[in-house]
This record gives structure tokens, sequence and C-alpha cells, in this order.
């Protein structure tokens, strides 16, 4: 998907590329919360454990909240000023993904993971072929159009990445498809609905949290400086995937010696901090000397003014790495209500930011937020780590 981003901000530009970054970004915060509804999760669980009779609720439960999603967005155009083909192409993209997301729950509760590849693999790669073919010239469409082209590329890869996930769950769990003799109650939805309420509210102040600077980028300023911004960040969220990788590697081992080794447990999570932190910094002065060739080669000689936000930006990576590990460490010590307080305060602190430095200093102003947003979500972690460590050494 970097590369994806990439091409597109070639076809479009800056100002393009800003007005898509905005309205997709826009879409994502909306359609995750109703599309979605928190259900992933809980369906994930359900099915690993043998509750098949959870599949028809959930589709039920799914349709409804796409259809009150999607009535919310199409009032929301005209206010939030989308191109409108473009904005119809997204909520159908967003639509299509959520549905798709759902059978990655399937696979993943019965531990069919390669169902999930394939319809990945094959869903990006089509969307960064028809990139390429618009791209090279072969789709003719003039300079404002290109945003509708691009529309409806991503709105046919992700056309193509349902019907591959349903088709796969169709020839892997025959039975969980055609389930016979069965009738969904409506007291089966509502029971649901319930259980998944509370994971609502951690998915919208989530989505906030990180969506909401380009939203307010789009509507405080430019669309270029949108586009810029927009750059900039693509190339920092490339970069953690580093700690996502060692993060995910350590979390069943961190699990396990919160609960049978409490000292191999700090020992482990203090030496993946260090680590994390040193590789941060590493990364930072790497991007700070490359920010120059590195924008200009990957998104053209256009979007050279996103070499400065990249160097703003790059801060915000000295807190992510670490920060990684110590949100999901409060899972492990079962402080999920801690988290999503931690994801709340990101959230009001991220919008009053954004609010307050956007129309001083632009897009650099969205950078600097999110440097102080990703400090005060690190710094709370460690803190309620810390003092939890601390009570449990001194029980």
């Amino acid at each position: 998907m970097f590369f994806v981003y990439m091409l597109l901000a070639r076809i479009l530009g800056p100002a393009l590329y800003g007005t898509f970054g905005y309205t997709l970004s826009s879409i994502q915060i909306i359609s995750g919360v109703f599309f979605d509804l928190g259900l992933f999760l809980i369906v994930t669980k359900e099915l690993s454990v043998g509750n098949d009779s959870i599949f028809r609720p959930v589709l039920l439960l799914k349709v409804g909240g796409c259809i009150l999603g999607s009535m919310l967005l199409f009032l929301l155009i005209p206010i939030l000023q989308f191109p409108l083909i473009l904005a119809i192409s997204l909520v159908t993209w967003a639509i299509l993904n959520s549905f798709t997301d759902f059978y990655f729950c399937v696979f993943r509760a019965k531990n069919k993971m390669h169902g999930e590849a394939i319809t990945m693999i094959s869903q990006r790669v089509f969307l960064l072929g028809m990139l390429l073919l618009i791209y090279a010239g072969y789709v003719h469409s003039s300079r404002f159009s290109e945003l509708s082209v691009s529309g409806a590329a991503f709105c046919c890869s992700a056309l193509l990445g349902l019907v591959v996930a349903l088709s796969l769950t169709r020839l892997m769990f025959p039975s969980l498809v055609h389930r016979k003799g069965t009738r969904t109650g409506m007291h089966e939805v509502k029971a649901l609905a319930q259980k998944a309420l509370p994971l609502v509210g951690v998915s919208f102040f989530g989505f906030i949290y990180y969506k909401i600077d380009i939203v307010l980028l789009g509507i405080l300023s430019t669309s270029e400086q949108v586009g810029f911004y927009n750059a900039s960040y693509r190339i920092v969220e490339a970069s953690l995937l580093i700690p996502m990788i060692i993060s995910n590697t350590l979390y069943p081992r961190l699990s396990l010696s919160w609960s049978n080794n409490f000292e191999g447990f700090c020992r482990t999570l203090k030496k993946a901090v260090a680590v994390l932190l040193l590789l941060s910094v590493l990364v930072v002065v790497g991007i700070a000397a490359l920010s120059t060739p590195m924008v200009i080669t990957l998104f053209g000689r256009e979007f050279q003014p996103s070499a400065e936000i990249l160097c703003v930006l790059a801060g915000t990576v000295v807190m992510v790495y670490p920060g990684y590990l110590m949100v999901q460490s409060l899972v492990i010590l079962g402080k999920q209500k801690e988290y999503l307080y931690v994801t709340i305060s990101a959230a009001v602190i991220n919008i009053v930011l954004n609010c307050f430095l956007i129309p001083v200093w632009q897009a650099k102003g969205a950078a600097a937020a999110t440097i102080i947003t990703e400090a005060s979500v690190t710094g709370i972690a460690a803190f309620i780590i810390m003092r939890h460590i601390k009570s449990r050494r001194q029980a």
C-alpha cells in the first residue's frame, strides 16, 4: 500500500492528492465506527471456540451499520465539501473492505491465515496494476477527473478482495456459509450489539486519534498542505513496520512472563524498550539526513516541500517505537479500561493541538501536534505500567 499511495501522489499531484487524503481519512473515521461496529475481535473470539451461530447475526448487524454509516457520510458530503464521485467511490470501497475484513476474522479464527494472505495480495496487486495503467496513460482522463478514476480503482480492488474472500470462505467452510434449519432472531442481534458497544468507543476515539490531523488540516488549510503532509506521513508510517514486528513477536512471551515470571517480564520489557529507542534514533537520523532525496525519488519534485514537514514528523518515531509496545503491554496487564482512557486522551489532545497549531504553521503545525500527542500517549502508558509494576513488587 505504500507503493500504491506513492503512485497515487505522482498521478494526482499535491493538491488533488491532498483532496484524496482528506476525503479518505474522513470516511475512514465514520466507517471505522459504523461499518465495523467493534465486531471483529468478538467474531474472531467466538468463531475460534466453535460458536458458528454468530455468523448470521454479525452479517445482519453489519448491514444495518453500513446503511446508517452511509447515510451519515452522504449527509456530510456537502458540509465537508468532498468531491461527489470520489466520496461515493470511497464509501463503497469502505463498505466492501468492511465485509472483506469480516471474512478475515473467519480465516483467523479457523487458523486459515493463507486465505487472508491470498485475498490481500490479489487485492493490492490489482490496485497497483490499475494505478500503473492510469500513470502510464492507458486510462485517459483530464486532470480534474483523475480523482474519480483513482477512486474507482480503489472501489474495484475492494470488490475483487470481497469476491476472493467470499469464494475462499465458501470453499474452506461450506457448512459455515450454508447453515440450514436455523433462523436468526432480533434478540441475538441485540445481544451481539450490546457486547460490541464498548469496543465502538475504542474504535471511534482510535480513528480520531490516528486520522483527525489530516481531516483538520483539510478543513483549516489548503489541499496542497494536506498533500505535502500526507506524503511525508506515508514515509513515517512505513517505518512503523519495525516496532510492529518487534512488539507482535514479543507479545506472547511478555504475556506468559507476566503470569509466570514477573522479573523476566520486567527485564524483557526494559530491554525491548531500549532496543526500540535505539532503533528510533537511527531511523530519525536517517530520515532527517535523506528527507529531500527521499521525497523527490518517491513522490516527485512537486512534493519537495514535504521534506521539511518530514523532518518535523520524523520526531514522532522516537515516541511511537517504544509507545507501540507500551500500549500493547497495557492489554497484557489487564488494563483495557486504562487503554480506552489513553485513547480518549490522545484524541482530545490531538484535536486541541491541531486546531491551535494548524492555523499558525499549516502542515508543520499538524506534524508538531502529532509529536506532542504521541509523546503524551507513550508517557501516560509508561506511567500506568510503571505504577502497576511497582504495586505488584510491593505486594
